[in-house]
């Protein structure tokens, strides 16, 4: 009984997201403390690595105020079954380019982080944002796919903004899978 014990509190850890900041990470700990959270539908292709040739796409966003903003993304990447190296991309917002997104260290994990995407100069109104790949087929052999769902703007990038980057990106023992989230600063 103590060893079923055991293994029921080890499995149930091992399903649970867990933060470093003591708290449990859900959706909804995703862009905590934006001051705006703009949902979005945006995804990209390694450059001639699939069929869709959907190497960048683009979302407008109403930014609230003139200012310096750091901008998150949450991203999605992986597929039941598939596994692909070389999911990045990154972010153009008025003419500046921020960082490569880097891809998870497991190219089979399914994931879904919230990821720095760069530190912007935004006028306020109507702004296009635009996600390009950063992979290109050859060398590439895969798809590369990667989904952004939320955009999340930080007024003034001075204030302290999470990063949530996978670690242990998915854990299977015995047909139970989970995995942890770590938060990080930038």
């Amino acid at each position: 009984m103590k060893k079923t014990l055991v293994f029921a509190i080890f499995a149930l850890l091992l399903v649970l997201p867990v933060s470093t900041a003591g708290t449990v990470s859900t959706a909804e700990t995703y862009c905590a403390g934006a001051d705006l959270i703009q949902p979005v539908d945006m995804w990209v292709v390694g450059d001639g690595c699939h069929w869709s040739n959907q190497f960048n796409d683009t979302e407008t966003v109403n930014i609230p105020g003139t200012a310096t903003y750091t901008v998150t993304g949450v991203v999605h990447r992986g597929n039941p079954g598939q596994c692909q190296t070389h999911e990045v991309f990154t972010t153009t917002i008025n003419g500046q380019t921020g960082p490569v997104v880097q891809d998870d260290a497991d190219p089979c994990a399914e994931t879904t982080t919230e990821e720095y995407l760069g530190t912007f100069n935004l006028v306020a109104g109507d702004t296009v944002v635009y996600m390009d790949t950063a992979a290109k087929c050859p060398p590439d052999t895969q798809a590369n796919s990667v989904d952004l769902s939320q955009l999340c703007f930080y007024e003034d990038g001075n204030k302290e903004v999470p990063e949530f980057g996978v670690i242990g990106a998915l854990v299977a023992v015995a047909g139970v899978a989970g995995f942890a989230v770590f938060r990080r600063k930038y």
